[in-house]
């Protein structure tokens, strides 16, 4: 009687222990999913010819996918190849290639309604064509409407010389931290970029795996900044590397967002006042009442004119634009200045922003404010040339 009184006793104190443990300890939560979280669809990453068809339920995520590798002769498709979990917003992902059995992994992180970021964790054994990393867009039925409204910056990388390496390319909006991101392929001649981001005011710049930078800039000094509001497109945007001072690089860029590379420092403010600080009796050419008004004519989006200078000569042009347009400068001259400059421009704005510091043939950038802009034309050469100035502010375009 004793014996069965104590192992009564000992599974009695067992249970108190368990039930008190039990109740000492928080329950563990699983990290919630948004609710704007929506993984279902078609995704594709043009570059590098990815694509992805996801369904989500609940926090289970399962997928196939599509890879179109050396220019179609290896072709990467499997139906449920994707099987994933969700948790917050990413979905751990286990995947597997249609050229092997062996299983890697990934993550999907959910950036915005239209875009989620492919990273692989721990690539399978064997030949696959799986991207490394890459951001992938939202491709919706024209009948289904966007969730989110998006707008598309397009444009270039433009090096001091081709061949142009594969670059990483950011958009990166500072006051909401939103970004996106964008790779372009090595290319014998300026790599072309197009990047979906939410509506807001984004710095681009740009890295290269290999080494160097390149920003958007409109002063050649710092980054300029480009606001695109929904279903807004705004092209031809060039991204370049920094000019050289005797302050080192006229711009740094800042850190990527998805931690890939680090932050260059901009010049010190000192330095580029000083070099920035116009000479004692220097007039700049927007002081000068010759120049020449530029009016476009009735629906027109571009403007040009021929012209002649004499040795070391210039001439100044003056137009009125908005603030938010596009502005392309384009300059062309006999003998050829793509090689050895015979010409520059030099563009201003009425309160008083260099936009070319130095010399060039062609600029282009969005306009911070609605006041005359200033083109002046100057000859660097020992004998007469001719030249060509084109100005084009196109239609801003809608998808």
């Amino acid at each position: 009687m004793s014996i069965k009184k104590t192992s009564l006793q000992i599974i009695c104190l067992a249970l108190a222990i368990w039930l008190l443990a039990g109740c000492g300890s928080a329950p563990v939560e699983p990290t919630p999913i948004p609710e704007t979280m929506v993984l279902t669809g078609h995704w594709e990453d043009v570059s590098s010819a990815f694509s992805l068809d996801l369904s989500q339920a609940g926090d289970k995520l399962q997928g196939s996918h599509v890879v179109v590798a050396q220019q179609g002769n290896k072709i990467d498709s499997m139906d449920k190849s994707i099987e994933g979990i969700i948790r917050g917003n990413i979905a751990d992902i286990n995947f597997q290639s249609s050229f092997t059995t062996n299983i890697g992994t990934a993550t999907i992180t959910f950036i915005d309604q239209n875009t989620i970021f492919w990273k692989v964790t721990n690539p399978p054994d064997g030949e696959f064509y799986f991207p490394n990393e890459c951001t992938l867009i939202r491709k919706m039925s024209a009948s289904i409407p966007s969730p989110v409204g998006t707008g598309t910056i397009t444009g270039r990388v433009h090096l001091v010389a081709p061949p142009t390496p594969r670059m990483v390319v950011y958009a990166v909006d500072k006051t909401t931290g939103a970004w996106a991101f964008t790779e372009t392929q090595a290319t014998d001649s300026e790599a072309t970029f197009s990047i979906v981001v939410l509506p807001g005011s984004y710095q681009l710049f740009a890295f290269s795996d290999i080494d160097g930078y390149a920003g958007y800039s409109l002063d050649g000094w710092t980054l300029a900044v480009v606001s695109i509001a929904a279903n807004q497109t705004i092209s031809d945007i060039v991204v370049r590397p920094p000019s050289q001072s005797e302050c080192g690089s006229t711009f740094g860029v800042p850190a990527a967002p998805d931690g890939r590379f680090a932050a260059i420092p901009d010049p010190s403010a000192d330095c580029v006042a000083t070099i920035l600080t116009p000479a004692a009796g220097y007039t700049p050419p927007q002081a000068n009442p010759d120049a020449i008004r530029i009016q476009f004519q009735p629906n027109a989006t571009d403007w040009y004119t021929p012209g002649d200078l004499t040795p070391n000569a210039k001439i100044s042009f003056v137009l009125y634009a908005q603030q938010g347009q596009q502005m392309i400068v384009n300059l062309t001259t006999e003998p050829d200045s793509s090689t050895i400059p015979y010409a520059s421009l030099y563009i201003t704005a009425a309160d008083g922003t260099i936009y070319t510091p130095n010399p060039t043939t062609n600029w282009t950038g969005v306009l911070p404010a609605s006041q005359d802009y200033y083109i002046e034309v100057r000859s660097m050469s020992q004998q007469s040339i001719t030249y060509t100035l084109v100005v084009n502010i196109p239609v801003t375009s809608n998808p």
